[in-house]
């Protein structure tokens, strides 16, 4: 009895692990954390501070002088999953494909949710983050293309 109820349980997760297997077609998405200060200081090595085009999109509407992105990652994400990001500084993004037409991205902080935006699946860029302190935030910006350079 017991070992025909081990050979069940290896056919089902194999047929649960083929069913997981057949999502759609993967999507290439660009994730930055990014820094914004109202501080001129130079950040941690490695930051680079984001080109005149593409900090001034973010200038419009969010209230920093000053944009750093931090860490870069690219990650493909197949239709109806979900993919967690690891980034840098306990913040990690998760990005879930699993309902159809739309797009899920939650920003964690040491292993907590802190945010997240639901938008329609498509090129559009998705931001979300939270405060770091009275003078400066952090955001996690997740989109399709690279930004110009």
């Amino acid at each position: 009895m017991m070992r025909w109820s081990v050979s069940l349980a290896a056919g089902l997760a194999l047929v649960i692990c083929g069913f997981a297997g057949n999502s759609g077609p993967k999507v290439a998405y660009l994730v930055q954390l990014i820094r914004a200060t109202d501080s001129p200081k130079a950040l941690p090595a490695g930051s680079e501070r984001l080109t005149s085009d593409v900090a001034g999109i973010l200038h419009g509407p969010l209230k920093w002088k000053n944009y750093y992105k931090i860490c870069e990652r690219e990650v493909e994400v197949a239709e109806g999953q979900v993919k967690r990001v690891n980034l840098i500084n306990g913040r990690a993004v998760e990005i879930d494909l699993t309902t159809p037409n739309k797009r899920t991205v939650t920003a964690f902080q040491d292993g907590r949710a802190v945010a997240r935006a639901i938008v329609p699946v498509g090129k559009c860029s998705t931001l979300v983050g939270g405060a770091r302190d009275a003078d400066s935030g952090w955001f996690i910006v997740v989109r399709r293309e690279h930004p110009p350079e």
